[in-house]
């Protein structure tokens, strides 16, 4: 079954069972065996921590793994471990990574001993939920291996009885096959099932056959599907044999029986080397291992532990554990009985300890003892009805159900007693807060009381969800009354604040009066309805009618002391003169009513109001003080500023009149008195303020007037600065009495106008300054002077447009000054412009006799430094502008002529260049006269007769150009025409080569008198056809050589004679395609060399190529016959020395490489025959250790059949009849040892069947030794024609069949002999014949037990034996027992009978006659209990003897 993993987060987690300090990974040991004491250690602690694990309630599933030692039982279980932990990781994540390694909990080795001691389990608990939610937990469990060698087998009955009893899936590990004799330790478990009450409920849960190494996997398929097959047909096949017991206890005790047959891990694995990497480990185990492992723990498919059909939880588990444990520690000897009784006391436990946890849960709903005690009794009965109570005896039934009922009444107790304490806490708790008076007291005293609960509760901790509810209970009792406080307590805040709040709203004590009676109203009917304690509401009642009586003593007092204080402030405020005296008048006053209030128990809220009452009727005072006295501040201060911005002193007149008016009209509520006061003030302060500005007016009048005058004189904007300076300081000194924020004002207001008459000036200054900078730069661009003088005449106009608003006669001033400087302006223009054109004029003249540009450039300086001598009087900006614009047009003239001669040098060194790239003269020619009219096209711009001059020049230097061309281009043509002709009589590169340097020193030589670059270049035109030809005779040359040996090596990798010939061809088409650039002739030459060549080549390669063919067909046959490596060798080396003798005239290189290849065909072929003749003695040495191991003749078989599989995959690369023959020799060699182990096998299981046969007829163990030694000798004497080692091997093996077989008979026959000696002895103690036949029962028994895991035939034979010699003992010693019997009960007459009659007769004797009398009588009655005694005995001995009579004679 695949996993279920899913892509969701993991639902797996891992908790650790050790403690958090343990840093343990591997698996801890839980269980331990003790040889010496023959008990079991149980190492409890190392599982205290399940009981108090948070997952402790969880369901468990333990999975363990059981069988022989060294079957890789750890390895396996890691295998799960690895899962488990990959998957708390992350679901999604493939948990068996190729590149992994295997986790490491439970120790492996490759070892010959075990490892595993005891029972280990790993110390990580896995935690996960299945899809409906139920929580499961992990548990993976290691046990020691069996027959070890170390461990008896009593001992490891027990490892496996307890692992098998504590699982809940138990994985059975078996090796290579299924074989029901190795399930014989099930055979433990014989009779178990049985005795359960429900017969379809299985007393374990899952079994899991995994039978590892299974090599059958075409009959029977890996996994869980093959396994289910071959376990369905085994127990078919033996139904009617005698392993049916085994059958029987499997079906009886397991509820489910699986099998998974699971491959090999490979060979890698089994080294030392390996050390858990997945990478080693074979594919197909991984994933049948992947498929094991994820089936048994995917959360859907985990079985969790039921004990009798009950889940057991992880909490329960160690219980369960214990309970084994002991009952199997108690007993040397393994019994079914015990086991069944251990098993039905953890089931008791179980159901007595759910019994109880559901008493715990049902009380948690009781709310009375009557609830509590019924409760107990429905559980008491539900447990008589349980189905586990038909289970065990009625004594141990009777002790489990007293066990309930005290545990039962015990917690029925501690119930008792915490409904007592929460009764008693609630009562006291509502006593205490009675008294309580804030919120803060109640949570106090509600914290005590829990506290004081909790506390008590540590005394119940076998009730905490009880304790927990009546805690809850307690607490809800403490809330609800808590919250009852709480609510009548802030109903009574909140009246009382209602209460305060009416007080604030009544103005006098009569409106109040009432308020008390209303309140109280209020607090009866908002608490009538309410469900809570009537002495708390009684309380509360009480409380408020003190508050409000209080309340209302507290408001007369102060409305008293509130209106006094009113009153005294009201007459002190009218001395005060200033804000602040009237401010902290205010201040006393308040300080008085707290002094006073703060002395009086009222509420604060009360004192505050009243507080503010008094504050706010002494605000209205202060604030009409306030405003009278601010107003006044402010009218004076508003006029101060109004004053500022009349310009007439009528203005100011009427603003003072109007002020006084607003002031007597805005404060008609204040008082008259006060009102007069500051009237008064404010028209006083009001008169000295317009008298000021009557002063200050009329002096800034004046100032004004006097700077208008002195303006005028002004030169500079300085000197106008200084001026307003001047005045303003003497308006400061003037006015130095008067009134500052208006004298302030009245300077600023004569700053105005004089910085209005100041900023006329320097607008005009300044404007005619920048008219005559622009007049300036702007005649510098007239090219005419009429231009410049009507430049004048706008700017003149602009003047007068823009300073129209100055004042007139400053404006005049200014355009007299700006009229002045343009005339002097223009002056200068008209005299440099007239001279600037003379010299241009001058320079033009000049310049056409000049015959290169740097005499042209001298005469345009000199002309330059003319215009700068003659002008040096004019304006120095003006004569710079002119000689800059002089410059202009001679530099123009001077860049032509500098333009045009470098134009015609460079268009002489193009045509120079132009006419190397001509192949024609018609060429060079036309690339003249296109030069020439290029020419004429790019100087239109320039100066005619300057151009003209140019073209003349540049003509003539071309037809001189043209003419050394045409001489050397001819001379050239006629030197290649001379070398085409001279290299085609040429024998080799050199002499083709001194030709061509003949040919170029001859046109060096004949062309000395041309123009040297031409000739240079020429002579570099004819180097490239005469190079051409040059490489051209060189390349093909070359590459005649080149395709030689390219054809040389092609040859060398020919496989036959046709290839050599294509190859040829292929060469020869080559030379003709790579070549098609060459000359014809000089190609169809060095094509006829090359064609000679290779058929040289050709010839030598088919000389070779046969005899290579005849040479390795010969060795291949001769190979076939030879028996060792040492003939084959020799051969090759002889047909080597043929292949020398006969190549001598081939050439060496190719006789060479046939050589090497005649060498590497023979390595190859000696390497296939050594191959396959050692792997042939490999597969049958390895086949006869393999046989060896076989159970059966298919065995042996396939494993001849593998052999040859594995010859003939081993070797796809060898020579197939090479191959062929050596199979045959493979099978003939495996077909000759199959024989004698065919012929081995079955003598040696006849040989046991017989001895198996005859044992069974012996009843001593001296006869069955005597028949194993002669049978032992009869198969020495047989089958000597056989191989010695497997005749040897056989022999070992029959040794060990017969010894199993007088195993399985020493075993019944030991016990056989000491159990009949043992009741031999113990029926001479009997007294009775009851003990006699229970001695026997026991013996019987004994016999059984002891025999469980031997052959049954063998067992039931001895146990007839036993019976019979058992039975004839007991009859042999019955009539002894009962006549021992006779002789005690004669005995006992005698004494008691005698004794008592001696003393009735001395007691009478002595009573009659006296001691005489007595002492006779006595002595008489002891003789007559004697007389009694003998006469019972023998009474006895006749009857003991009729009764043997009688069953002889019924037997009869």
């Amino acid at each position: 079954m695949a996993s279920s993993s899913g892509t969701m987060k993991s639902s797996f987690t891992s908790v650790s069972i050790l403690p958090d300090n343990s840093n343990q990974q591997d698996a801890i040991q839980i269980f331990k065996i003790d040889a010496k004491k023959r008990k079991m250690i149980f190492y409890e602690d190392q599982l205290e921590l399940l009981k108090s694990a948070k997952f402790k309630d969880y369901k468990v599933c333990v999975i363990s793994v059981t069988g022989s030692y060294r079957t890789g039982k750890s390895f396996l279980l890691n295998f799960f471990l690895h899962f488990l932990k990959k998957k708390c990781q992350s679901v999604e994540q493939e948990w068996m990574d190729v590149n992994d390694t295997l986790t490491s909990g439970f120790l492996w080795e490759k070892s010959s001993q075990g490892v595993t001691d005891g029972i280990l389990i790993c110390p990580e608990i896995f935690l996960t939920k299945t899809k409906e939610g139920e929580k499961i937990a992990i548990i993976l469990m290691d046990t020691q291996g069996m027959s070890d060698h170390q461990t008896s087998y009593p001992e490891c009955t027990k490892i496996f009885a307890l692992s098998a009893l504590i699982s809940s899936v138990h994985i059975y590990n078996i090796q290579n096959k299924l074989d029901l004799e190795q399930l014989g330790v099930l055979q433990l478990f014989a009779g178990y099932g049985a005795m359960f009450s429900d017969s379809d409920k299985k007393p374990f849960q899952h079994l899991v056959i995994l039978i590892r190494d299974w090599v059958n996997h075409e009959e029977y398929g890996f996994g869980f599907e093959g396994g289910e097959n071959l376990l369905i047909s085994t127990f078919k096949k033996h139904e009617k044999s005698n392993l049916s017991e085994i059958q029987k206890t499997i079906r009886d005790n397991f509820a489910n029986v699986r099998c998974f047959l699971m491959p090999k891990p490979g060979s890698k694995v089994e080294t030392r080397e390996f050390k858990g990497g997945f990478n080693k480990i074979k594919e197909i185990f991984r994933d049948h291992v992947k498929t094991f492992v994820e089936d048994i723990l995917t959360p859907e498919n985990l079985v969790p532990k039921k004990i009798d059909n009950k889940f057991i939880t992880v909490a329960e588990l160690l219980g369960v554990i214990n309970g084994y444990w002991r009952c199997i520690n108690e007993n040397d000897k393994l019994c079914i009985e015990s086991i069944y009784m251990a098993t039905t006391k953890i089931s008791f436990e179980h159901l007595v300890n759910g019994k109880v946890e559901e008493y715990k849960k049902r009380l948690g709903s009781c709310t009375d003892r009557t609830q509590a005690n019924n409760e107990k009794s429905e559980i008491l009965k539900a447990f008589e009805k349980q189905r586990e109570m038909k289970l065990g005896t009625e004594k141990l039934q009777d002790s489990f159900k007293k066990q309930l009922a005290q545990l039962l009444d015990a917690l029925c107790k501690e119930f008792h007693r915490i409904l007592n304490q929460e009764d008693v806490l609630g009562n006291e708790y509502i006593e205490h807060v009675k008294e309580c008076t804030t919120l803060e007291e109640m949570e106090k005293i509600k914290d005590r009381i829990l506290k004081k609960f909790q506390k008590s509760a540590n005394i119940f901790n076998s009730l905490k969800e009880v304790q927990e509810l009546s805690e809850q209970r307690l607490t809800g009792l403490l809330h609800k009354v808590y919250k009852d406080f709480h609510i009548l307590f802030d109903h009574v805040n909140v009246l009382k604040m209602e209460y305060i709040q009416v007080v604030k709203e009544r103005i006098t004590l009569e409106q109040t009066s009432k308020v008390n009676e209303t309140i109280l109203e209020k607090f009866r009917d908002k608490t009538k309805n309410m469900d809570c304690n009537d002495q708390l509401r009684d309380r509360f009642k009480q409380r408020l009618t003190i508050l409000l009586d209080t309340m209302y003593k507290n408001l007369h007092t102060l409305f008293d002391l509130m209106n006094q204080l009113i009153k005294e402030y009201s007459e002190s405020v009218k001395e005060c003169r200033t804000l602040i005296e009237g401010q902290e008048m205010m201040s006393r006053i308040l300080a008085k009513f707290e002094e006073k209030s703060d002395n009086m128990d009222c509420e604060n809220e009360l004192r505050d109001h009243f507080k503010q009452r008094l504050n706010e009727s002494l605000d209205k005072a202060y604030n009409d003080f306030c405003m009278l006295f601010n107003q006044v501040n402010q009218l004076i201060m508003e006029y101060s500023e109004r004053v500022k911005e009349y310009k007439t002193l009528d203005q100011a007149k009427e603003a003072m009149k109007r002020i006084l008016v607003t002031f007597e009209e805005e404060n008609l509520n204040c008082e008259k008195k006060l009102r007069d006061h500051f009237k008064n003030s404010l028209n006083i302060q009001l008169d000295k303020v317009y008298n000021d500005f009557c002063k200050l007016f009329n002096h800034v009048i004046q100032l004004t007037e006097e700077y208008s005058n002195l303006v005028k004189e002004c030169k500079t904007l300085e000197e106008a600065q200084e001026r307003i300076k001047v005045l303003l300081v003497t308006f400061e000194v003037e006015n130095l009495n008067r009134e500052t924020n208006l004298r302030d004002h009245f300077k600023q207001l004569l700053n105005a106008p004089l910085d209005e008459v100041y900023r006329d000036f320097r607008i005009l200054f300044n404007h005619v300054n920048e008219l005559i900078k622009e007049y300036s730069e702007r005649v510098k661009e007239c090219k005419t002077l009429d231009e410049a003088l009507t430049e004048r005449q706008r700017i003149s106009l602009i003047f007068d447009e823009k300073n129209s608003d100055c004042e007139k006669k400053l404006q005049a001033h200014f355009k007299n000054r700006l009229n002045e400087e343009f005339y002097k302006i223009y002056n200068d223009y008209h005299k440099v412009f007239t001279h600037a054109n003379q010299l241009k004029d001058e320079y033009s003249n000049i310049i056409k006799g000049c015959k290169g540009s740097k005499e042209a450039h001298v005469e345009m300086q000199r002309i330059l430094m003319k215009f700068q001598e003659e002008n040096l009087n004019c304006e120095t900006e003006i004569r710079d502008h002119f000689k800059k614009a002089l410059n202009t047009p001679l530099e123009e003239i001077h860049n032509d002529f500098c333009l045009l001669s470098e134009r015609v040098n460079r268009l002489i060194k193009e045509y120079f260049e132009r006419v190397k790239e001509c192949k024609t003269l018609e060429q060079a020619e036309a690339e003249m006269q296109g030069i020439l009219v290029t020419f004429g096209e790019e100087n239109l711009n320039c100066g005619k007769e300057l151009r003209d001059h140019f073209k003349q020049r540049l003509n003539a230097e071309f037809n001189k150009i043209y003419n050394d061309y045409r001489k050397v281009f001819t001379h050239a043509n006629q030197l290649k025409d001379e070398y085409s002709n001279i290299i085609k009589g040429c024998k080799g590169s050199k002499e083709a080569h001194v030709e061509m340097q003949r040919i170029l020193m001859k046109f060096q030589e004949e062309n000395l008198n041309c123009e040297t670059e031409i000739r240079d270049h020429f002579k570099k035109a004819l180097n490239t056809p005469l190079e051409e030809m040059h490489n051209d005779f060189c390349l093909l040359s070359e590459h005649v050589n080149q395709l030689i040996k390219e054809y040389f090596e092609r040859v060398k990798e020919c496989k036959t004679l046709e290839q050599a010939e294509v190859e040829m061809q292929g060469i020869l088409v080559t030379f003709g395609e790579e070549n098609l650039n060459c000359g014809k002739e000089l190609r169809d030459h060095f094509k006829q060399r090359l064609n000679a060549q290779l058929d040289d080549v050709h010839k030598d390669f088919i000389t070779l190529f046969n005899l290579l063919n005849q040479l390795i067909m010969e060795y291949s046959e001769s190979v076939k016959e030879f028996r060792t490596l040492e003939e084959a060798l020799a051969e090759r080396l002889r047909i080597l020395g043929i292949f020398d003798e006969k190549n001598l005239n081939c050439e060496k290189k190719l006789r060479d490489h046939f050589k090497n290849r005649l060498n590497a065909a023979f390595i190859k072929a000696y390497d296939d025959f050594r191959i396959l003749f050692n792997h042939v003695n490999q597969l049958t040495q390895e086949y006869s250790n393999l046989v060896k191991e076989c159970q059966t003749l298919e065995e042996a078989h396939e494993h001849i059949m593998m052999a040859l599989v594995a010859f003939e995959e081993g070797h796809l690369n060898t020579e197939r009849e090479l191959k062929d023959h050596f199979k045959q020799q493979l099978n003939a060699r495996l077909d000759k040892m199959f024989e004698d182990f065919s012929v081995l096998f079955k003598e040696a299981e006849e040989l046991k069947k017989l001895y198996y046969e005859s044992v069974k007829k012996y009843r001593t163990l001296g006869e069955a030794m005597d028949k194993q030694t002669e049978i032992s000798k009869i198969f020495e004497n047989r089958n000597l024609n056989c191989e010695k080692k497997l005749r040897n091997h056989f022999k070992k093996r029959l040794d060990g069949l017969l010894k199993e077989v007088y195993t399985d008979f020493s075993r019944p026959c030991v016990h056989f002999n000491r159990l009949n000696d043992e009741y031999c002895r113990d029926i001479q103690q009997c007294k009775s014949l009851e003990e006699a036949d229970e001695k026997l029962k026991a013996i019987y028994v004994t016999f059984a037990q002891n025999t469980l895991n031997c052959e049954v035939e063998l067992r039931d034979k001895f146990m007839e034996y036993l019976k019979k010699e058992c039975l004839q003992i007991y009859n042999d010693n019955k009539t002894k027992i009962e006549m021992k019997r006779v002789d005690d009960v004669s005995n006992g007459i005698v004494f008691w009978g005698g004794n008592i009659l001696a003393a009735i007769g001395g007691v009478t004797g002595g009573i009659v006659g006296g001691p005489v009398l007595g002492a006779l009588m006595s002595g008489a009655g002891k003789s007559v209990g004697s007389a009694l005694g003998a006469t019972s005995r023998a009474i006895g001995k006749v009857v003991v003897k009729v009764k043997n009579y009688n069953n002889e004679a019924a037997e009869e």
